[in-house]
């Protein structure tokens, strides 16, 4: 599309990874990219031409203490470098890592930067996006997997592969902590749930459900996980402006 550069930009940090260490999964530009980057922006701008950002790791928190819970699903420095894309005019950087079918966005000095992170075909539930560019406006529509040739009611399998896999997960932590497992099987279900929502997009709790359990029926290792992480369950459930999975963005 002439007027348009796109940016396919690397934010792993393969060069440290080693075979005989476990991965770094975390996500930072070293700085010669970092360089790069804001050379290419300042041309960009120059010649007026607009520009769409894609990288694995996000540019935005996606639920409020996304930075204290899980920071290495953030690129480094994350703020610093979205207040430069947003300075030479990027307004959509498409990422992804988290596997949420989730946006999100903040304004730099009246300049709005849009985080448009999209699931992960091999989780529930298995999203795709179709982005359309027209009058300076991104219409972003979002599909999923309903079938495979293997699997008819895809859609049932993909949500309780993926909330066993939260549970799975979230067990293993809990062992760590020595909690019971009477406990884990009474916390499991209601981490899983948040992590199911989030994923899906545009989550939102139904009026007077319950998100946590009720500490009384935990022992005191489920007591000092629920907690920890009693926030992190909330915050994920209450979605961070805009929508996410269906939206128009208009740009001026």
């Amino acid at each position: 599309m002439e007027g348009l550069w796109i940016f396919g930009l690397d934010s792993t940090r393969f060069p440290e990874n080693s075979m005989k260490k476990d991965p770094i999964v975390d996500g930072k530009f070293y700085p010669q990219t970092l360089q790069w980057i804001e050379a290419n922006l300042i041309e960009a701008n120059r010649q007026g031409k607009a520009v769409i950002a894609f990288f694995h790791h996000g540019i935005l928190e996606h639920y409020t203490g996304n930075a204290t819970f899980y920071p290495e699903y953030l690129i480094e420095n994350f703020q610093a470098i979205a207040k430069m894309f947003a300075f030479y005019n990027v307004r959509m950087v498409f990422t992804g890592h988290f596997h949420a079918n989730d946006i999100s966005m903040q304004e730099f000095n009246g300049k709005v930067l849009y985080d448009i992170e999209t699931g992960s075909l091999v989780s529930a539930p298995s999203p795709y996006r179709f982005v359309t560019l027209k009058d300076n406006k991104a219409f972003i529509t979002t599909s999923i997997v309903k079938e495979i040739p293997s699997v008819q009611d895809f859609q049932t399998f993909a949500t309780e592969y993926t909330k066993n896999g939260f549970e799975v997960l979230g067990k293993a932590v809990m062992d760590k902590f020595f909690v019971s497992k009477k406990d884990q099987n009474i916390l499991a279900p209601y981490i899983s749930s948040a992590f199911i929502a989030h994923y899906m997009g545009d989550e939102m709790p139904q009026k007077d459900q319950k998100l946590i359990p009720d500490s009384k029926e935990l022992g005191m290792f489920g007591k000092l996980v629920l907690h920890k992480k009693r926030d992190l369950i909330i915050n994920i459930w209450h979605d961070l402006k805009p929508q996410d999975n269906n939206i128009v963005l208009e740009f001026k």
